[in-house]
C-alpha cells in the first residue's frame, strides 16, 4: 500500500487501533514506529502509591494500567494480569510512558500527576534524584522531602549555569550528606554553605584560588567533609594556586597532590589537581569479579587479562598503565588492588580467589558492584580517565537505575565490559542496570550460563585493539534485514591497506531464549567490490557449551573510507530484540 494512503488511514485511527495494526505484520510495525501517528490522547493521569504506579489515559477508549511493585501489571479494564520476567514494573512503566508520549502530537486537555502515599509529612528519603531545568524546579520538589543524598541532573543534558543561592537556604539542603550535580555548572560562591556535606560531585563554571582555599578550610574544620570532586571549565589562577599551595607532596602524570594535617588529628586533607581527560591520557584496566563464582571461572579470566597485560605494560604507546583487580559481593568491601607489573596482577587475584566464608549470608542481598564502580571513580591512586572495567557478574543488583553513576562514567570516558551469568547466585532480579550502564558507556554486555577461557579471549583482546570506531545498538524483530550506519577508521592510507578489527556482537538483552535462530553481518567495500560476511547461528559451537548471547570474532576493514554494513536476522518471535555491535582496531 502506498505510504501516503497508509498515513491517511492511520490519521483516522485511535491509539488502540494503531497498536492492533502494529501487531499484524512487520511492515506495519516498522511503518508505525517510523511515522509515529498521533496518539490523540485527551486526558492522562499518573498516580504514585506505596504499592504501585497507576497510568490512566483516554482517547475514544479508556486505558487503566496498574504497575505493581511485585513485578506484574494489571489492565483494570480487561482484568488481565501480566507477570514481568526480565524487568521491574517500574522499568516497564517508564518504557510504556516514553513510547506513548513519543506518539502524542495533539495537546492534552488535562494531565495530572498525583502522589498518594501513606505518609503525608515530608517524605524521608535516602536518595532523591531530580532531573530538572532550573533552580525553581529544585525548590518545588526538594521542599517536600527529608533527604540524605541529592542528585541533580540537567534535563537538557548540557552544561548550563545553575543558581543555588535559594536552594542553599532550604533546611533539606543544609541537612543533606551528599550532593551530585550533573551537566550543570555552578558558581563557586554558591557553594560556601556546604560544611554539612560528606561528599559532593560538582562542576564550577570557573575555579578560582579562593574557592580551593575555602574548600580546604571546610575540610580542615568540618567533621563531616570526606570527599569533594570539583570539575571546572576554566581556571585562570592556576599559577597563583600552585604558588599558594607550594610544591606538590606527590606527583604523577595524572595528578598533583598536596596534604595538609588537620589540627589536633593524625589525619590529613588531600588536595588533588588532575590533568585533563583526553584520548591520550594514561588509564587503568580494572578486573572486577563476584565472590559467588567458582575459582576456575575467576582464574581463567585473570590469566587471560594477565597475559595481555604484559604486552601493555611493556609498550609505552598503550594507554593502559595500571592493571587493577577487586573481588566484590563480600560482606566487607573488597579492596581494589592496583598493579604496575603484569605478574603482580596475577598474584593479586591468586591471593584473593572466591571465598564462600566471605559471601553475603542471604541469597536475597543484591550485588554491591555499583558501589565498587563508585569507589574506583573516587580513587586517588590510579588514573580513571579512559579506563575499562571488565566485570563478571554472578549476583544481580537490587538497584533499578544508576543515572548519576552513568553520568560520572561518561564524564571520565570509562567503559564497562560486563559478562552476566544467566544463572544468578542471588540478589535482585535486575541485571538490566548493569547491562544499560555497559551499553551507554559504549561498552559491551552479554549473558552466558558459564564462562571459560575462550569467552574471555575476545574481550581481553581490547587491551591490544582498544580503539573503538564502531558502536551501534540496533533493535530488530522477526525475520528481515536492515542497512546499518557505515563503518569508518578515519585514517588516510594511500596504499589501500586494511586492518583486522575485533568484532563484538550481542544478540539479546536478556538471558538467551529459544527465539534466536541466526544473525549475519555483511561488510562491503565499494572500491574493491569486496564483501565479507560474519555468520552466527544456533549451530555455532558456543551454544552447545554455555547458551551465550554474544559472539566475538574478527573482521578486516579498509581504512580511510566508509565500509557499508548490513544486518540480516532471523528470530522466531515478533518481540523487539535489542542488539549490540562493536568494532575495535589498534589503529586510530
Amino acid at each position: 500500500m502506498p505510504e501516503l494512503a497508509m498515513t491517511g488511514i492511520l490519521d483516522h485511527c485511535d491509539f488502540l487501533d494503531v497498536q492492533r495494526l502494529r501487531k499484524t505484520c512487520r511492515y506495519l510495525h516498522n511503518f508505525i514506529d517510523d511515522v509515529k501517528p498521533d496518539a490523540k490522547i485527551i486526558n492522562m493521569s499518573i498516580t504514585l502509591t506505596d504499592a504501585s504506579i497507576c497510568l490512566e489515559f483516554q482517547t475514544k477508549h479508556k486505558f487503566h494500567l496498574e504497575y505493581y511493585n511485585d513485578q506484574y501489571i494489571i489492565n483494570e479494564i480487561t482484568k488481565k494480569k501480566r507477570v514481568l520476567k526480565y524487568q521491574s514494573a517500574r522499568q516497564r512503566f517508564f518504557k510504556d510512558i516514553i513510547y506513548i508520549l513519543s506518539h502524542q502530537k495533539s495537546p492534552f486537555i488535562n494531565f495530572y500527576v498525583a502522589l498518594n502515599c501513606s505518609n503525608r509529612e515530608n517524605a524521608p528519603t535516602y536518595h532523591l534524584g531530580l532531573r530538572v531545568f532550573n533552580e525553581e524546579n529544585i525548590l518545588a520538589i526538594l521542599s517536600c522531602f527529608e533527604v540524605k543524598n541529592i542528585s541533580i541532573l540537567n534535563a537538557n543534558g548540557v552544561n548550563e549555569l545553575l543558581k543555588l543561592d535559594a536552594v542553599a537556604e532550604l533546611e533539606q539542603w543544609k541537612k543533606a550528606k551528599q550532593v551530585d550535580i550533573i551537566h550543570f555548572l555552578v558558581d563557586g560562591d554558591d557553594f560556601r554553605k556546604c560544611s554539612n556535606l560528606e561528599e559532593a560531585y560538582i562542576q564550577f563554571a570557573e575555579l578560582r584560588l579562593e574557592h580551593v582555599l575555602l574548600l580546604r578550610e571546610i575540610f580542615l574544620n568540618s567533621p563531616a567533609a570526606n570527599f569533594f570532586h570539583v570539575g571546572f571549565l576554566s581556571i585562570i589562577e592556576r599559577y597563583q594556586l600552585m604558588e599558594t599551595l607550594g610544591p606538590p607532596h606527590s606527583e604523577t602524570r595524572a595528578a598533583k597532590n598536596w596534604f595538609f594535617r588537620i589540627p589536633g588529628n593524625n589525619e590529613s586533607v588531600a588536595v588533588r589537581l588532575t590533568t585533563p581527560c583526553t584520548p591520550h591520557s594514561n588509564s587503568t584496566y580494572l578486573f572486577a569479579y563476584s565472590n559467588d563464582f567458582d575459582n576456575e571461572t575467576v582464574l581463567e579470566a585473570a590469566y587471560t587479562v594477565a597475559f595481555n597485560s604484559y604486552y601493555n605494560l611493556n609498550n609505552t604507546k598503550n594507554h593502559f598503565r595500571v592493571f587493577a583487580s577487586v573481588r566484590f559481593d563480600t560482606v566487607q568491601d573488597g579492596e581494589i588492588y592496583y598493579n604496575y607489573i603484569g605478574s603482580d596482577f596475577n598474584e593479586t587475584v591468586l591471593s584473593h580467589i572466591p571465598d564462600p566464608s566471605l559471601s553475603f549470608p542471604s541469597s536475597e542481598t543484591g550485588s554491591d558492584i555499583l558501589r565498587v564502580i563508585d569507589r574506583f571513580l573516587k580513587n586517588n591512586i590510579a588514573p580513571v580517565c579512559g579506563s575499562t572495567i571488565f566485570i563478571i557478574l554472578k549476583r544481580y543488583p537490587n538497584e533499578y537505575e544508576a543515572q548519576e553513576l552513568l553520568s560520572r562514567l561518561q564524564g571520565f570516558h570509562v567503559t564497562l565490559q560486563t559478562l552476566i551469568s544467566s544463572e544468578p547466585s542471588g540478589g535482585g532480579t535486575n541485571f538490566r542496570v548493569m547491562y544499560d550502564l555497559s551499553i551507554n558507556t559504549n561498552g559491551f554486555s552479554g549473558f552466558s550460563d558459564k564462562f571459560w577461557g575462550n569467552t574471555y579471549d575476545g574481550l581481553a583482546n581490547e587491551l591490544d585493539a582498544n580503539y573503538l570506531f564502531y558502536a551501534v545498538n540496533p533493535t530488530v524483530s522477526g525475520t528481515g534485514s536492515v542497512i546499518m550506519p557505515p563503518a569508518l577508521v578515519p585514517e588516510s592510507d594511500p596504499n589501500n591497506n586494511f586492518v583486522y578489527s575485533l568484532l563484538e556482537i550481542n544478540i539479546q538483552d536478556h538471558p538467551l531464549d529459544d527465539s534466536f535462530n541466526s544473525l549475519n553481518i555483511s561488510i562491503h567495500d565499494v572500491a574493491t567490490s569486496n564483501t565479507q560476511t560474519i555468520m552466527y547461528g544456533r549451530d555455532n559451537w558456543q551454544f552447545k557449551n554455555a547458551n551465550l548471547t554474544f559472539y566475538i570474532t574478527s573482521a578486516y576493514i579498509h581504512i580511510g573510507r566508509e565500509q557499508q554494513v548490513a544486518l540480516s536476522y532471523n528470530y522466531s518471535s515478533s518481540d523487539p530484540q535489542h542488539l549490540q555491535i562493536r568494532m575495535f582496531t589498534k589503529r586510530g
